[in-house]
């Protein structure tokens, strides 16, 4: 449709669009090589043609960046490693960070968070799909009015270390299968 087309254009992702038919309101990119955006014409149909182009704004950021490979890695180092409440806790603040960064993108981009927050506030109401950054759409909003969210400090090294440790167990153990082995890689001269 030429709305789609036009904000497609105004964000300069034109021909990197998928129009899917579905009901529910959603746009997101996907694809880790050369990533693409998938939008709704449940979206589409909601959204003024202002509004449509900060959305796309928000996803061109993300396309150009690869996002999508990004948040790859950082969700399957929180799955891998999520017994460790630091690193959940640093996990979720980036995927956060990486959608607040997105968010700038839009008012950098339109001058104005007026459209992305109307966009925002019209996906809120049902029927919505749950994005990728787990319904951070409060701190979203808070950021475009200026209260950017309090973002994780002085514990990385805690979660870095307890990554190490977790890695120098896992590892062996996955490779070899028992404690013996363990103790067998840790003890063993390294040649």
């Amino acid at each position: 449709p030429p709305p789609v087309v036009a904000a497609a254009r105004a964000a300069s992702i034109d021909g990197r669009i998928d129009l899917v038919n579905a009901s529910r309101p959603f746009a997101f990119a996907y694809g880790w090589i050369r990533p693409r955006v998938c939008v709704s014409t449940g979206l589409v149909g909601l959204l003024n043609d202002r509004e449509l182009e900060a959305v796309f704004h928000h996803e061109s950021w993300h396309v150009f960046r690869r996002d999508p490979l990004r948040l790859l890695v950082a969700q399957t180092i929180g799955a891998a490693f999520g017994v460790v409440p630091e690193i959940r806790r640093l996990v979720r603040a980036y995927l956060l960070a990486v959608e607040v960064a997105a968010d700038h993108h839009v008012v950098t981009a339109m001058g104005h968070p007026r459209w992305l927050a109307s966009a925002l506030g019209k996906t809120l109401g049902p029927p919505v799909a749950r994005p990728a950054f787990e319904g951070e759409v409060e701190a979203r909003i808070a950021a475009l009015a200026g209260q950017p969210p309090a973002m994780p400090r002085g514990r990385g090294w805690l979660a870095a270390a307890a990554l190490i440790v977790e890695l120098v167990v896992l590892v062996p153990l996955l490779t070899n299968g028992s404690l013996v082995s363990l103790a067998g890689v840790w003890l063993h001269p390294v040649c």
